[in-house]
């Protein structure tokens, strides 16, 4: 269902309704001049969808000679280009992984290029820094919550910063779509418990600690401090944004909509126009469904006064004019001897 996620689900029902109606509109308008759009009503129906879902892909094959129906085509590829086109963008967006790429990733660089970093106030970090990493006292800023180290980074304060990782794990959590944690992490001594020699509470107390620590224990601790985020809520809700929905295409639609309707009330009305004797000449008495059965019945046929029609018909009857002169031309000198002989 993933590829359904570019479009909202309003926007798919509507394009498919419009497949549909633009399907019938192409196929009334060019059904009495076009052999395409004719034939059994299977075919018909099968040539109705396949033309109008076929311009997808701008595959369809059946040639137009309707201008009516050249204008709605027309429109509605315009339509369908700017779909596709939009479709293809967002969900190209969407399999595209939004990363956060860190501008430095070696410690060394920060302290070659003097960066300014961050360490939290009254952490063990500031000296670890100091001493072990040998980083200038000048560049190191001093933050005393995530909101203020949030500050210091927007406001280009700092490159980076260090601090245990547990604060780390805080700070990320909230603000996961615009910072990220790299490596290398450095391990430390951690806290310890202090007993008398020969104490019976050493052997219980380092079995209860090596039970938490190796267990599932700590991972149930930290679930409950920190939770359990498998993905950003930030970044979550901007790629479900970017699915398009119909507010972005109505103008379209209903350019396209109107186009089609206005198409087809003119082709209907030539039609009764162009029959209406035939529908004054019925019987007084028949019902408003036996008219229309008989109208339906006419448009069916094809209509012959189509240029399209024209053109097919003066072509076989040249050619049956054309072999009774050949075949009547050999008569005429046998008719004269039979007649002289006589």
């Amino acid at each position: 269902m993933g590829l359904l996620k570019p479009l909202t689900w309003d926007l798919w029902v509507t394009s498919a309704c419009f497949f549909v109606f633009i399907g019938f509109v192409i196929w009334t308008l060019e059904h009495r001049t076009n052999e395409d759009f004719r034939g059994p009503r299977s075919h018909q129906v099968g040539t109705m969808f396949w033309f109008s879902f076929s311009t997808l892909v701008f595959a369809q094959k059946e040639r137009i000679v309707s201008n009516l129906a050249r204008i709605v085509v027309i429109i509605w590829l315009f339509v369908v280009l700017i779909l596709t086109q939009s479709y293809t963008a967002s969900l190209t967006s969407m399999l595209t992984v939004q990363q956060l790429n860190p501008t430095i990733t070696d410690i060394n660089e920060l302290i070659k290029k003097g960066e300014r970093v961050g360490y939290q106030y009254g952490s063990f970090v500031y000296e670890f820094l100091i001493k072990s990493m040998k980083f200038d006292e000048s560049n190191l800023v001093k933050y005393e919550s995530p909101e203020e180290l949030d500050e210091l980074f927007s406001k280009g304060g700092i490159t980076a910063a260090f601090d245990e990782i547990p604060y780390m794990k805080i700070f990320l959590a909230k603000y996961c779509s615009k910072y990220t944690a790299v490596g290398p992490t450095y391990k430390f001594d951690g806290f310890g418990f202090v007993f008398p020699k020969g104490s019976p509470l050493v052997a219980d107390v380092s079995r209860k600690v090596l039970s938490v620590t190796e267990g599932a224990k700590l991972l149930e601790f930290e679930k409950a401090w920190f939770g359990q985020t498998t993905s950003c809520p930030e970044l979550t809700s901007s790629v479900s944004s970017n699915s398009i929905g119909l507010n972005s295409f109505w103008g379209l639609f209903l350019i396209a909509g109107v186009a089609s309707f206005v198409a087809l009330v003119a082709c209907i009305t030539t039609f009764l126009y162009e029959n209406r004797n035939a529908l004054i000449n019925l019987n007084p008495p028949s019902s408003i469904w036996r008219k229309i059965k008989a109208m339906a019945t006419r448009f069916d046929d094809k209509d012959l006064r189509s240029h399209t029609f024209r053109k097919s018909d003066q072509l076989p009857d040249k050619g049956i004019k054309a072999m009774d002169a050949v075949s009547a031309s050999p008569a005429t000198p046998t008719s004269l001897q039979v007649h002289q002989a006589f």
